[in-house]
């Protein structure tokens, strides 16, 4: 009798497992590990080593514009300390709410975080771009800029781990490489666009406005190709299993 009843107990534990599509969430969760490789996982790879290069990646082009600032003092009333401190901000910054954004992703779909954060970033350069005071550009091509790039980037940093495990340093230093190699594509292309405005003839009499467009207009090109390549990375990106969730009044994403 204690046989039948134990087995009857095992039959309704097995049924409530198959309705209940939580528990069959948790289960399948914890049980599945990382393919370690794959199409979509290298495709997910190459995705966030595009957002590194499109979000972190123009900082390393900043030494261009602090170039042109402090040498052409791009407003009469700044420090060299002020225009040093947009580069510094907008990195620093990134990094340090990192650790706010990781948190986020396990509580909202990472791929609204990062278009909120896409959205914040193509923002950033446009209102840069038509800042008047140092204070201006501190605060849209340092501050905000800065949190653009930790929204869109930093919730990156819970995809590559679902995918891999024993590839996962290979995975991450590709991804990575992207900070570096953002430099390489913005450094040359930003320089070239001030320098067309700055030694323009039309600008000869005045040639702070012509600083001042081509500034404009680098950081312009910027928020048109940083914005195309992220939000192409975003909707290709994806993470191996839903990301663990710790609220526990919402489900898990994927």
């Amino acid at each position: 009798m204690s046989a039948n009843n134990r087995h009857r107990e095992e039959q309704d534990t097995t049924l409530a497992v198959k309705e209940d599509p939580e528990i069959c969430q948790d289960n399948m969760s914890s049980s599945e590990e990382p393919p370690d490789g794959g199409l979509w996982a290298w495709i997910s790879t190459v995705c966030v080593l595009l957002i590194n290069t499109f979000s972190w990646g123009p900082n390393a082009s900043f030494g261009v514009y602090l170039n042109y600032y402090i040498t052409e003092q791009y407003f009469d009333e700044a420090d060299t300390e002020q225009y040093v401190m947009i580069g510094g901000l907008g990195l620093g910054l990134s990094f340090l709410a990192c650790a706010f954004t990781n948190g986020l992703c396990r509580r909202i779909h990472y791929k609204i975080i990062m278009t909120l954060g896409l959205c914040i970033t193509f923002l950033s350069y446009w209102l840069a771009s038509i800042a008047t005071t140092v204070i201006q550009l501190i605060m849209f091509q340092g501050f905000l800029l800065a949190i653009g790039w930790s929204l869109v980037a930093g919730a990156t940093l819970v995809i590559i781990p679902t995918w891999f495990s024993k590839k996962k340093s290979v995975a991450q230093g590709i991804a990575t490489a992207g900070g570096g190699l953002g430099g390489i594509i913005f450094s040359r292309s930003v320089d070239e666009i001030i320098k067309q405005y700055l030694n323009n003839q039309k600008y000869a009499n005045n040639r702070k406005h012509g600083l001042r467009l081509g500034v404009a207009w680098a950081l312009r090109m910027q928020s048109f190709v940083c914005g195309f390549m992220l939000a192409i990375s975003i909707i290709f990106i994806r993470s191996f299993t839903p990301l663990k969730n710790t609220s526990k009044d919402k489900k898990p994403f994927h």
